[in-house]
């Protein structure tokens, strides 16, 4: 999802990212997936294509849906990095990665492994495996009569609502027991209604959001996602910021590395998003498609990544 530090996600990098291709034998053609709605690379992004050039790759930054296929297809390696508007248009996101895949390009994260996180349904998959996670209603309507009695069943006066399929935060809400009628209300008029996951809010999330970010099985370096303005949502459209963890504390790791484990598929690169809940850790999202890694804030992140992808 996209950066928690606003001006790494939105700015425009600065420089050709073409125009630094060094003479390599083993040299490849690598496209850094990008969006329509923000093609250039964002300077996390950026890092990771400067540790890729010096090492002799030609390295190019094209949006996913404002591209021709060709562009990515003739590529040697396609890596998802801010394609973060797929969830604007899921069918094309879906038919643009069956179409990629098809080709001799090689694609990472390997497209089954994304495919079985794009629905946010796969919590529920992860809390049956043992992992603490918000407690998650799956609601193919937001009937407020079924969330109600779920609410009142365990005792939440206040409930997070999140679309199946989303991203950046779109959509998300903070809602009183009692603004269920009204809120259901909007949701069956909303034409771009989805499946909803009706959660525990998990009060630890105003202290910060850890995201666990490790590189080909291996942990590579943390991350504090924090809300600012009194949201409890800590992307960076609500004013959330992002900053590097000096010292982590092992258990946490620990915790991040088992849920990576789990993964039905090897990650490239993943960040687990944790949060701290008194002595215990609740899972909050699993991130392999287009996950802010903080590349430029986190030192040695870029080559770790680029070692990734070279393995």
């Amino acid at each position: 999802m996209t950066d928690s530090n606003t001006t790494d996600m939105r700015q425009v990098v600065g420089f050709n990212v073409e125009s630094r291709t060094e003479s390599n034998a083993e040299s490849k053609h690598i496209v850094l997936v990008t969006c329509q709605r923000w093609p250039n690379l964002s300077r996390g992004d950026a890092a990771l294509a400067d540790e890729l050039m010096v090492r002799g790759h030609h390295v190019v930054a094209r949006p996913w849906n404002d591209a021709p296929l060709v562009e990515f297809t003739s590529a040697d390696l396609i890596v998802l990095r801010s394609n973060w508007d797929f969830h604007h248009d899921p069918a094309g996101f879906e038919r643009w990665l069956d179409a990629v895949e098809a080709s001799p390009a090689e694609v990472r994260n390997q497209p089954d492994l994304v495919r079985s996180f794009l629905d946010k349904t796969y919590i529920s998959d992860l809390a049956a495996l043992g992992f603490r996670t918000p407690e998650t209603l799956v609601a193919d309507e937001l009937d407020p009569t079924i969330v109600g009695a779920w609410a009142d069943g365990f005792g939440f006066d206040r409930i997070v609502l999140k679309p199946a399929w989303g991203a950046s935060g779109h959509e998300v809400q903070l809602v009183d027991r009692s603004d269920l009628a009204e809120v259901g209300a909007a949701w069956r008029n909303n034409p771009d209604r989805r499946s909803m996951l009706v959660q525990e809010f998990i009060p630890g999330v105003s202290d910060g959001e850890y995201a666990l970010v490790f590189f080909a099985g291996n942990f590579s370096h943390a991350l504090i996602r924090q809300p600012t303005n009194g949201d409890f949502r800590v992307n960076s459209k609500y004013g959330g910021t992002m900053s590097h963890v000096e010292n982590v504390d092992p258990s946490l790791i620990e915790f991040g590395g088992k849920v990576e484990a789990a993964f039905p598929w090897p990650a490239t690169y993943a960040r687990i998003d944790v949060v701290v809940d008194g002595d215990d850790y609740v899972l909050m999202e699993v991130e392999v498609n287009e996950p802010a890694l903080g590349l430029n804030l986190a030192p040695g992140s870029a080559a770790r990544f680029a070692d990734a992808l070279r393995a």
